[in-house]
């Protein structure tokens, strides 16, 4: 029987690196998409994986960029279905909000009756929850025309304002053991390079970080395959994307706005380094990285 965790919290936001970033790394609006992803929610009995975004209240904003990560990760994600029998069926992507007064749940963009934690559960684990894409790739089609096609100078330069909060998840406290649920602190998309890569701000443990290595490997396989079909492509600038896979970045806060001693996947790095490999814009650096080279000047 699989194990589950009783309940998911994040990390209390902002974090220093978090605030670190906001300083020292491109924005959005000039090629770097940087997002968490709330919910890896996998069910071992029907082999189904969702990446599942909450809303803690009703018509809460997808902005553009969210919008992009999660068609970026949907697209590479389908490439690897019926692939090999090491991975799971990834069955999709969902938004929903959870109605913290009725404890009810409502998925967008279908319209149907907000519902128990317990029957959205049993729904999606089954696998008779239809499924849709349009939560995110609508917003792409309203906003294509605003979107940077990485040629010339970015039309607009904004640095949004942190509003990421302690996030609890009543809704797993359903169902278990039924299924295993994750989370993923911060996921890093170029899309001018199409460079992507994942980060962990704390240690993971089973069977959590089982799930992450797991989709992890999913990530890695779909990016092979995308060299070579070229499905998983940037809508504005058509950068293929590239996954370079999922880092447990450890580091001494130094003040709100400075961080030190710094690893990547237990490798020193110094902040400048960081600066470089975040910014995704240098495949050379992660190479680099990968052999071991990063605190050489």
């Amino acid at each position: 029987m699989a194990q589950t965790l009783p309940m998911v919290v994040t990390q209390m936001q902002p974090t220093a690196f978090s605030q670190w970033m906001r300083r020292h790394l491109k924005d959005a609006y000039s090629g770097l998409i940087v997002h968490d992803i709330d919910y890896l929610l996998y069910f071992p009995a029907t082999r189904r994986l969702y990446l599942l975004e909450e809303k803690r209240r009703r018509g809460a904003r997808v902005g553009p960029a969210q919008a992009v990560a999660y068609a970026a990760l949907d697209d590479l994600l389908h490439l690897v279905n019926g692939t090999s029998r090491r991975f799971p069926h990834y069955a999709g992507s969902l938004l929903f909000y959870y109605d913290d007064a009725t404890r009810l749940i409502r998925v967008y963009p279908h319209q149907q009756r907000a519902m128990p934690p317990t029957t959205f559960l049993k729904r999606l684990g089954a696998g008779a929850f239809p499924i849709s894409s349009a939560w995110f790739r609508t917003i792409i089609e309203r906003t294509r025309d605003r979107l940077w096609d990485c040629r010339g100078a970015p039309p607009y330069r904004k640095t949004e304002p942190e509003r990421s909060a302690l996030r609890f998840a009543p809704l797993f406290k359903s169902l278990k053991p039924h299924y295993i649920v994750a989370q993923v602190d911060w996921l890093l998309i170029n899309y001018c390079t199409g460079l992507i890569v994942a980060l962990g701000e704390r240690p993971l443990k089973p069977p959590e970080k089982n799930l992450v290595l797991l989709w992890d490997r999913m990530l890695k396989q779909a990016s092979a395959l995308n060299r070579q079909k070229r499905c998983a492509v940037n809508p504005a600038s058509g950068s293929v994307y590239r996954y370079l896979g999922y880092y447990e970045l450890l580091y001494t806060p130094q003040g709100p706005y400075s961080i030190t001693d710094c690893k990547l996947n237990q490798r020193p790095v110094t902040t400048k380094q960081l600066t470089t490999l975040l910014n995704l814009e240098d495949l050379t650096a992660w190479k680099a990285l990968l052999t071991g080279q990063t605190t050489r000047e």
